[in-house]
Formats: structure tokens, sequence, C-alpha cells
């Protein structure tokens, strides 16, 4: 699950407050608070690159509960529908997470499709 605030600065920049619950992997919850600068290029009037590059807290909650900073990184495509409406299909990269209670280290990256919707 995914819960994104953003907050536009310009048209093509913005700033972006995020939580991922992860799920769980090798016995561990895992989630990540990110900030990142966002950027949008446009293509044409419906379609855009969208970008993003800023800082993650990875969290694992085990029996050692622990948490590492690391960049986070994302890439996608947005598609506008009309005004207020519109689609994302996005790649980010959370970077590594904290040893879990085999310990090992692990990455977490998602894939989202989502639908924006701009008040």
């Amino acid at each position: 699950m995914e819960t994104v605030w953003r907050l536009p600065i310009q048209q093509e920049l913005g700033v972006e407050l995020g939580y991922n619950d992860l799920g769980r992997s090798r016995g561990s919850d895992i989630e990540s608070w990110s900030l990142a600068a966002t950027g949008t290029f446009p293509l044409n009037d419906s379609w855009a690159l969208i970008g993003k590059l800023g800082a993650t807290s990875n969290r694992s909650n085990n029996s050692g509960s622990s948490s590492r900073s690391e960049a986070l990184v994302g890439v996608g495509i947005a598609y506008t529908i009309s005004k207020n409406v519109g689609l994302r299909l996005e790649y980010e990269d959370f970077g590594k997470f904290p040893k879990n209670n085999s310990g090992n280290e692990s990455n977490a990256s998602n894939l989202a499709l989502s639908v924006k919707y701009a008040f």
C-alpha cells in the first residue's frame, strides 16, 4: 500500500512525501517513508514522463527493529484523462533495508499503476 502527498511548486516541479507498506519479507514487515523532488516532462497535452529523486527511511519490523536511510529513485509515465484525473505508471527503487532476523539484507522496489485525482 502506498500513500503519497504531492505539493506542486511549479507546473513541472514538486515535492513528494510518501509512506509505503511493502508487505512481509523473510519474517519481517517492511515499510518506507520518503521525501523526494519530482519532475514532470510533458511529451504532449496528454502524456508526460515523470521522475523523482530523494531519500528514504527504510524500516524492517522484526525483533531487532531498525531503520536505514537510502536514496530513492523513481521513473514513470503519466497520462492525463481530464483536468482533474490522470493515470500514472511508476517504478521506484527504495534501496537496501536493514538486515532481517536471518542476517540477510534485501532491496525493495515498487511498480505501481495509480489513478491521480487533483482537487
